[in-house]
C-alpha cells in the first residue's frame, strides 16, 4: 500500500503532537484508541494533521471545553454528520445534530449517533473501496475517505468567534499553520478512473448504548473550524517516520494520562540525538580516502 493523501506545505516538516488547540478557541482536541485504551500521537506533516491508524482500530476524538460558556460541536466523519439526519453545513445544525459541552467539560466522540435513541455505532477503521466506509456508503464515493472535520459554535448571546482558517493553532506549544483541503479518493490513469482500494477509511460497527440528552441551550449560527484530521495507515507512514525520527526512537501511541488537564503540562516530543557534534563516519571501503 502507499500514502493516499499527501499534505500541503513543506513536507519536510514532520512531528508528533499529543493534542491540538485551534487559534482563537479554548477547545483542546486529541485522539484515543478505544479498543486498547491508548492515546494516539497526532502526526503533523506539512500543513496537515494525520491520525495514524490500523485496520480494526476503534477511534475516539476527545474534546475539552476550556471556556466559561457552553459550546456545540458539529462533527463530520467522511463528509457525513455524525448524528443521523444532521445537515451537511455546520451552520444549519440544531442541537439534535451536535454534541454539546458545558464549561470545563470533556468528552470522547467515538460513534455515529442516533438522536432518537440512546444508541451509537462505533467508529472503526476499515479498508477503502470495500463498501464499508461511511462516506462510500453514504455518498457512493471514496472521495472523503479517512476524514474527520470538527467545528465550534458558541452559545447564543455569548462570545463571538472571529473567522479562522482550518488547522491553525497550537500543538504542545508548537504553532501549526495551514488549511487542510479535502483530498481526492480517486486517481486518473489513461482517461480511466481507478478507484483506490486498501487505504484506511472510517466505518461503523454494530449499534451500542450511547447516552445523550438535549441541554435546551441554543447556539449562534457562526461555525468556525476546529480541526481537520486525515487517516493514513501506520504501515504506510512507518518508513517515512523511521527515516525522519530514527529507527526505534518513537512510537505511535502513548499511555492514557492519569492527570486532569494533562495538556497544560510541559511536554515536547523531540528525539534526542546522540553526540550531535560528531559527524557520521562512512563505512570503510577499499580505496576510500
Amino acid at each position: 500500500m502507499a500514502i493516499r493523501n499527501y499534505p500541503g506545505g513543506d513536507r519536510k516538516v514532520l512531528e508528533f503532537v499529543q493534542h491540538f488547540r485551534p487559534m482563537g478557541s479554548k477547545l483542546v482536541v486529541w485522539a484515543q484508541n478505544m479498543a486498547t485504551n491508548q492515546m494516539y500521537y497526532l502526526l503533523r506533516w506539512g500543513n496537515d494533521i494525520y491520525l495514524p491508524v490500523g485496520m480494526g482500530d476503534h477511534i475516539g476524538i476527545g474534546i475539552y471545553n476550556g471556556s466559561s460558556e457552553p459550546v456545540a460541536i458539529p462533527m463530520y466523519v467522511e463528509g457525513r454528520n455524525i448524528w443521523d439526519g444532521g445537515p451537511s453545513r455546520p451552520e444549519s445544525c440544531t442541537p439534535d445534530h451536535m454534541w454539546e459541552l458545558y464549561p470545563y467539560q470533556q468528552m470522547v466522540c467515538d460513534a455515529l449517533m442516533n438522536p432518537n435513541a440512546q444508541q451509537g455505532r462505533p467508529l472503526v477503521i476499515v479498508r477503502s473501496g470495500t463498501g464499508y466506509g461511511i462516506g462510500e456508503a453514504t455518498f457512493a464515493t471514496t472521495e472523503f475517505r479517512g476524514q474527520i472535520c470538527i467545528y465550534q459554535r458558541n452559545i447564543l448571546g455569548g462570545t463571538w468567534q472571529q473567522s479562522r482558517p482550518m488547522n491553525v493553532g497550537h500543538g504542545d506549544g508548537t504553532v501549526l499553520r495551514g488549511f487542510a483541503s479535502r483530498g481526492s479518493g480517486e486517481v486518473t490513469r489513461g482517461g480511466d478512473t481507478l478507484e483506490m482500494k486498501g487505504s484506511a477509511a472510517i466505518g461503523a460497527g454494530a449499534a451500542e448504548h450511547r447516552a445523550h440528552h438535549d441541554t435546551g441551550i441554543r447556539y449562534q449560527t457562526n461555525a468556525q473550524p476546529v480541526v481537520f484530521l486525515r487517516m493514513e495507515e501506520r504501515d504506510d507512514l512507518k518508513a517515512m517516520a523511521d527515516q525522519h525520527f530514527g529507527f526505534n526512537t518513537w512510537n505511535w501511541f502513548w499511555p492514557m494520562p492519569t492527570s486532569t488537564k494533562w495538556w497544560e503540562l510541559d511536554w515536547s516530543w523531540r528525539p534526542t540525538p546522540t553526540a550531535p557534534e560528531v559527524p557520521v563516519a562512512r563505512p570503510h571501503r577499499p580505496g576510500y580516502r
